[in-house]
């Protein structure tokens, strides 16, 4: 029942292109089917990885599930909760040899957003932390993942996608 409310929601999306220029599906950790069905439908698969061993296990296993069971190569790969730029790309460079390993894909790192208390009082206050606290060094961050994503392939797989009644891909 779950995969056809998704397969509604991407087809309906459809009507959203004139509006707006990106599209953010947050999924659950994992490779549930709905998260499967939504990340072969997406154009970019972004991974939020944390530098903890479960993190690492939620992450391979969806990469695993979303390439072998939709054929999708490419990942972007963001590191949250860093303690810095440079333990942020080591954790990024384990993670991506365990999956270089076993698998034929394509991850590219995205950056890292830093543990920071600003983030922690913007979620209390339920407010982004980009607005919150714009020159803080999280929002900073905020602002280079954006553009390390943009230059990320797009996936090239058949099948239902966000806006592709309307020509985009």
């Amino acid at each position: 029942r779950s995969l056809v409310g998704s397969e509604m929601c991407i087809r309906d999306s459809s009507n959203l292109d004139q509006d707006i220029d990106y599209l953010i599906v947050d999924c659950p950790a994992g490779a549930a089917d709905s998260t499967l069905f939504f990340a072969s439908a997406s154009d970019l698969v972004v991974v939020v990885l944390v530098e903890e061993p479960t993190s690492f296990l939620d992450a391979y296993a969806l990469i695993k599930a979303a390439n072998l069971e939709t054929g999708v190569k490419n990942f972007a790969v963001i590191v949250n909760m860093a303690d810095s730029k440079s333990v942020a790309k080591s954790s990024f460079e384990k993670f991506r040899e365990i999956v270089m390993r076993f698998l034929d894909v394509n991850l590219h790192y995205a950056g890292m957003i830093p543990n920071s208390k600003e983030i922690k009082h913007a979620v209390a206050r339920r407010k982004p932390v980009t607005i919150e606290k714009p020159n803080a060094l999280v929002s900073a961050s905020f602002a280079e993942v954006a553009k390390s994503l943009l230059k990320v392939p797009i996936a090239k797989i058949e099948g239902l996608k966000f806006f592709d009644n309307a020509g985009v891909k």
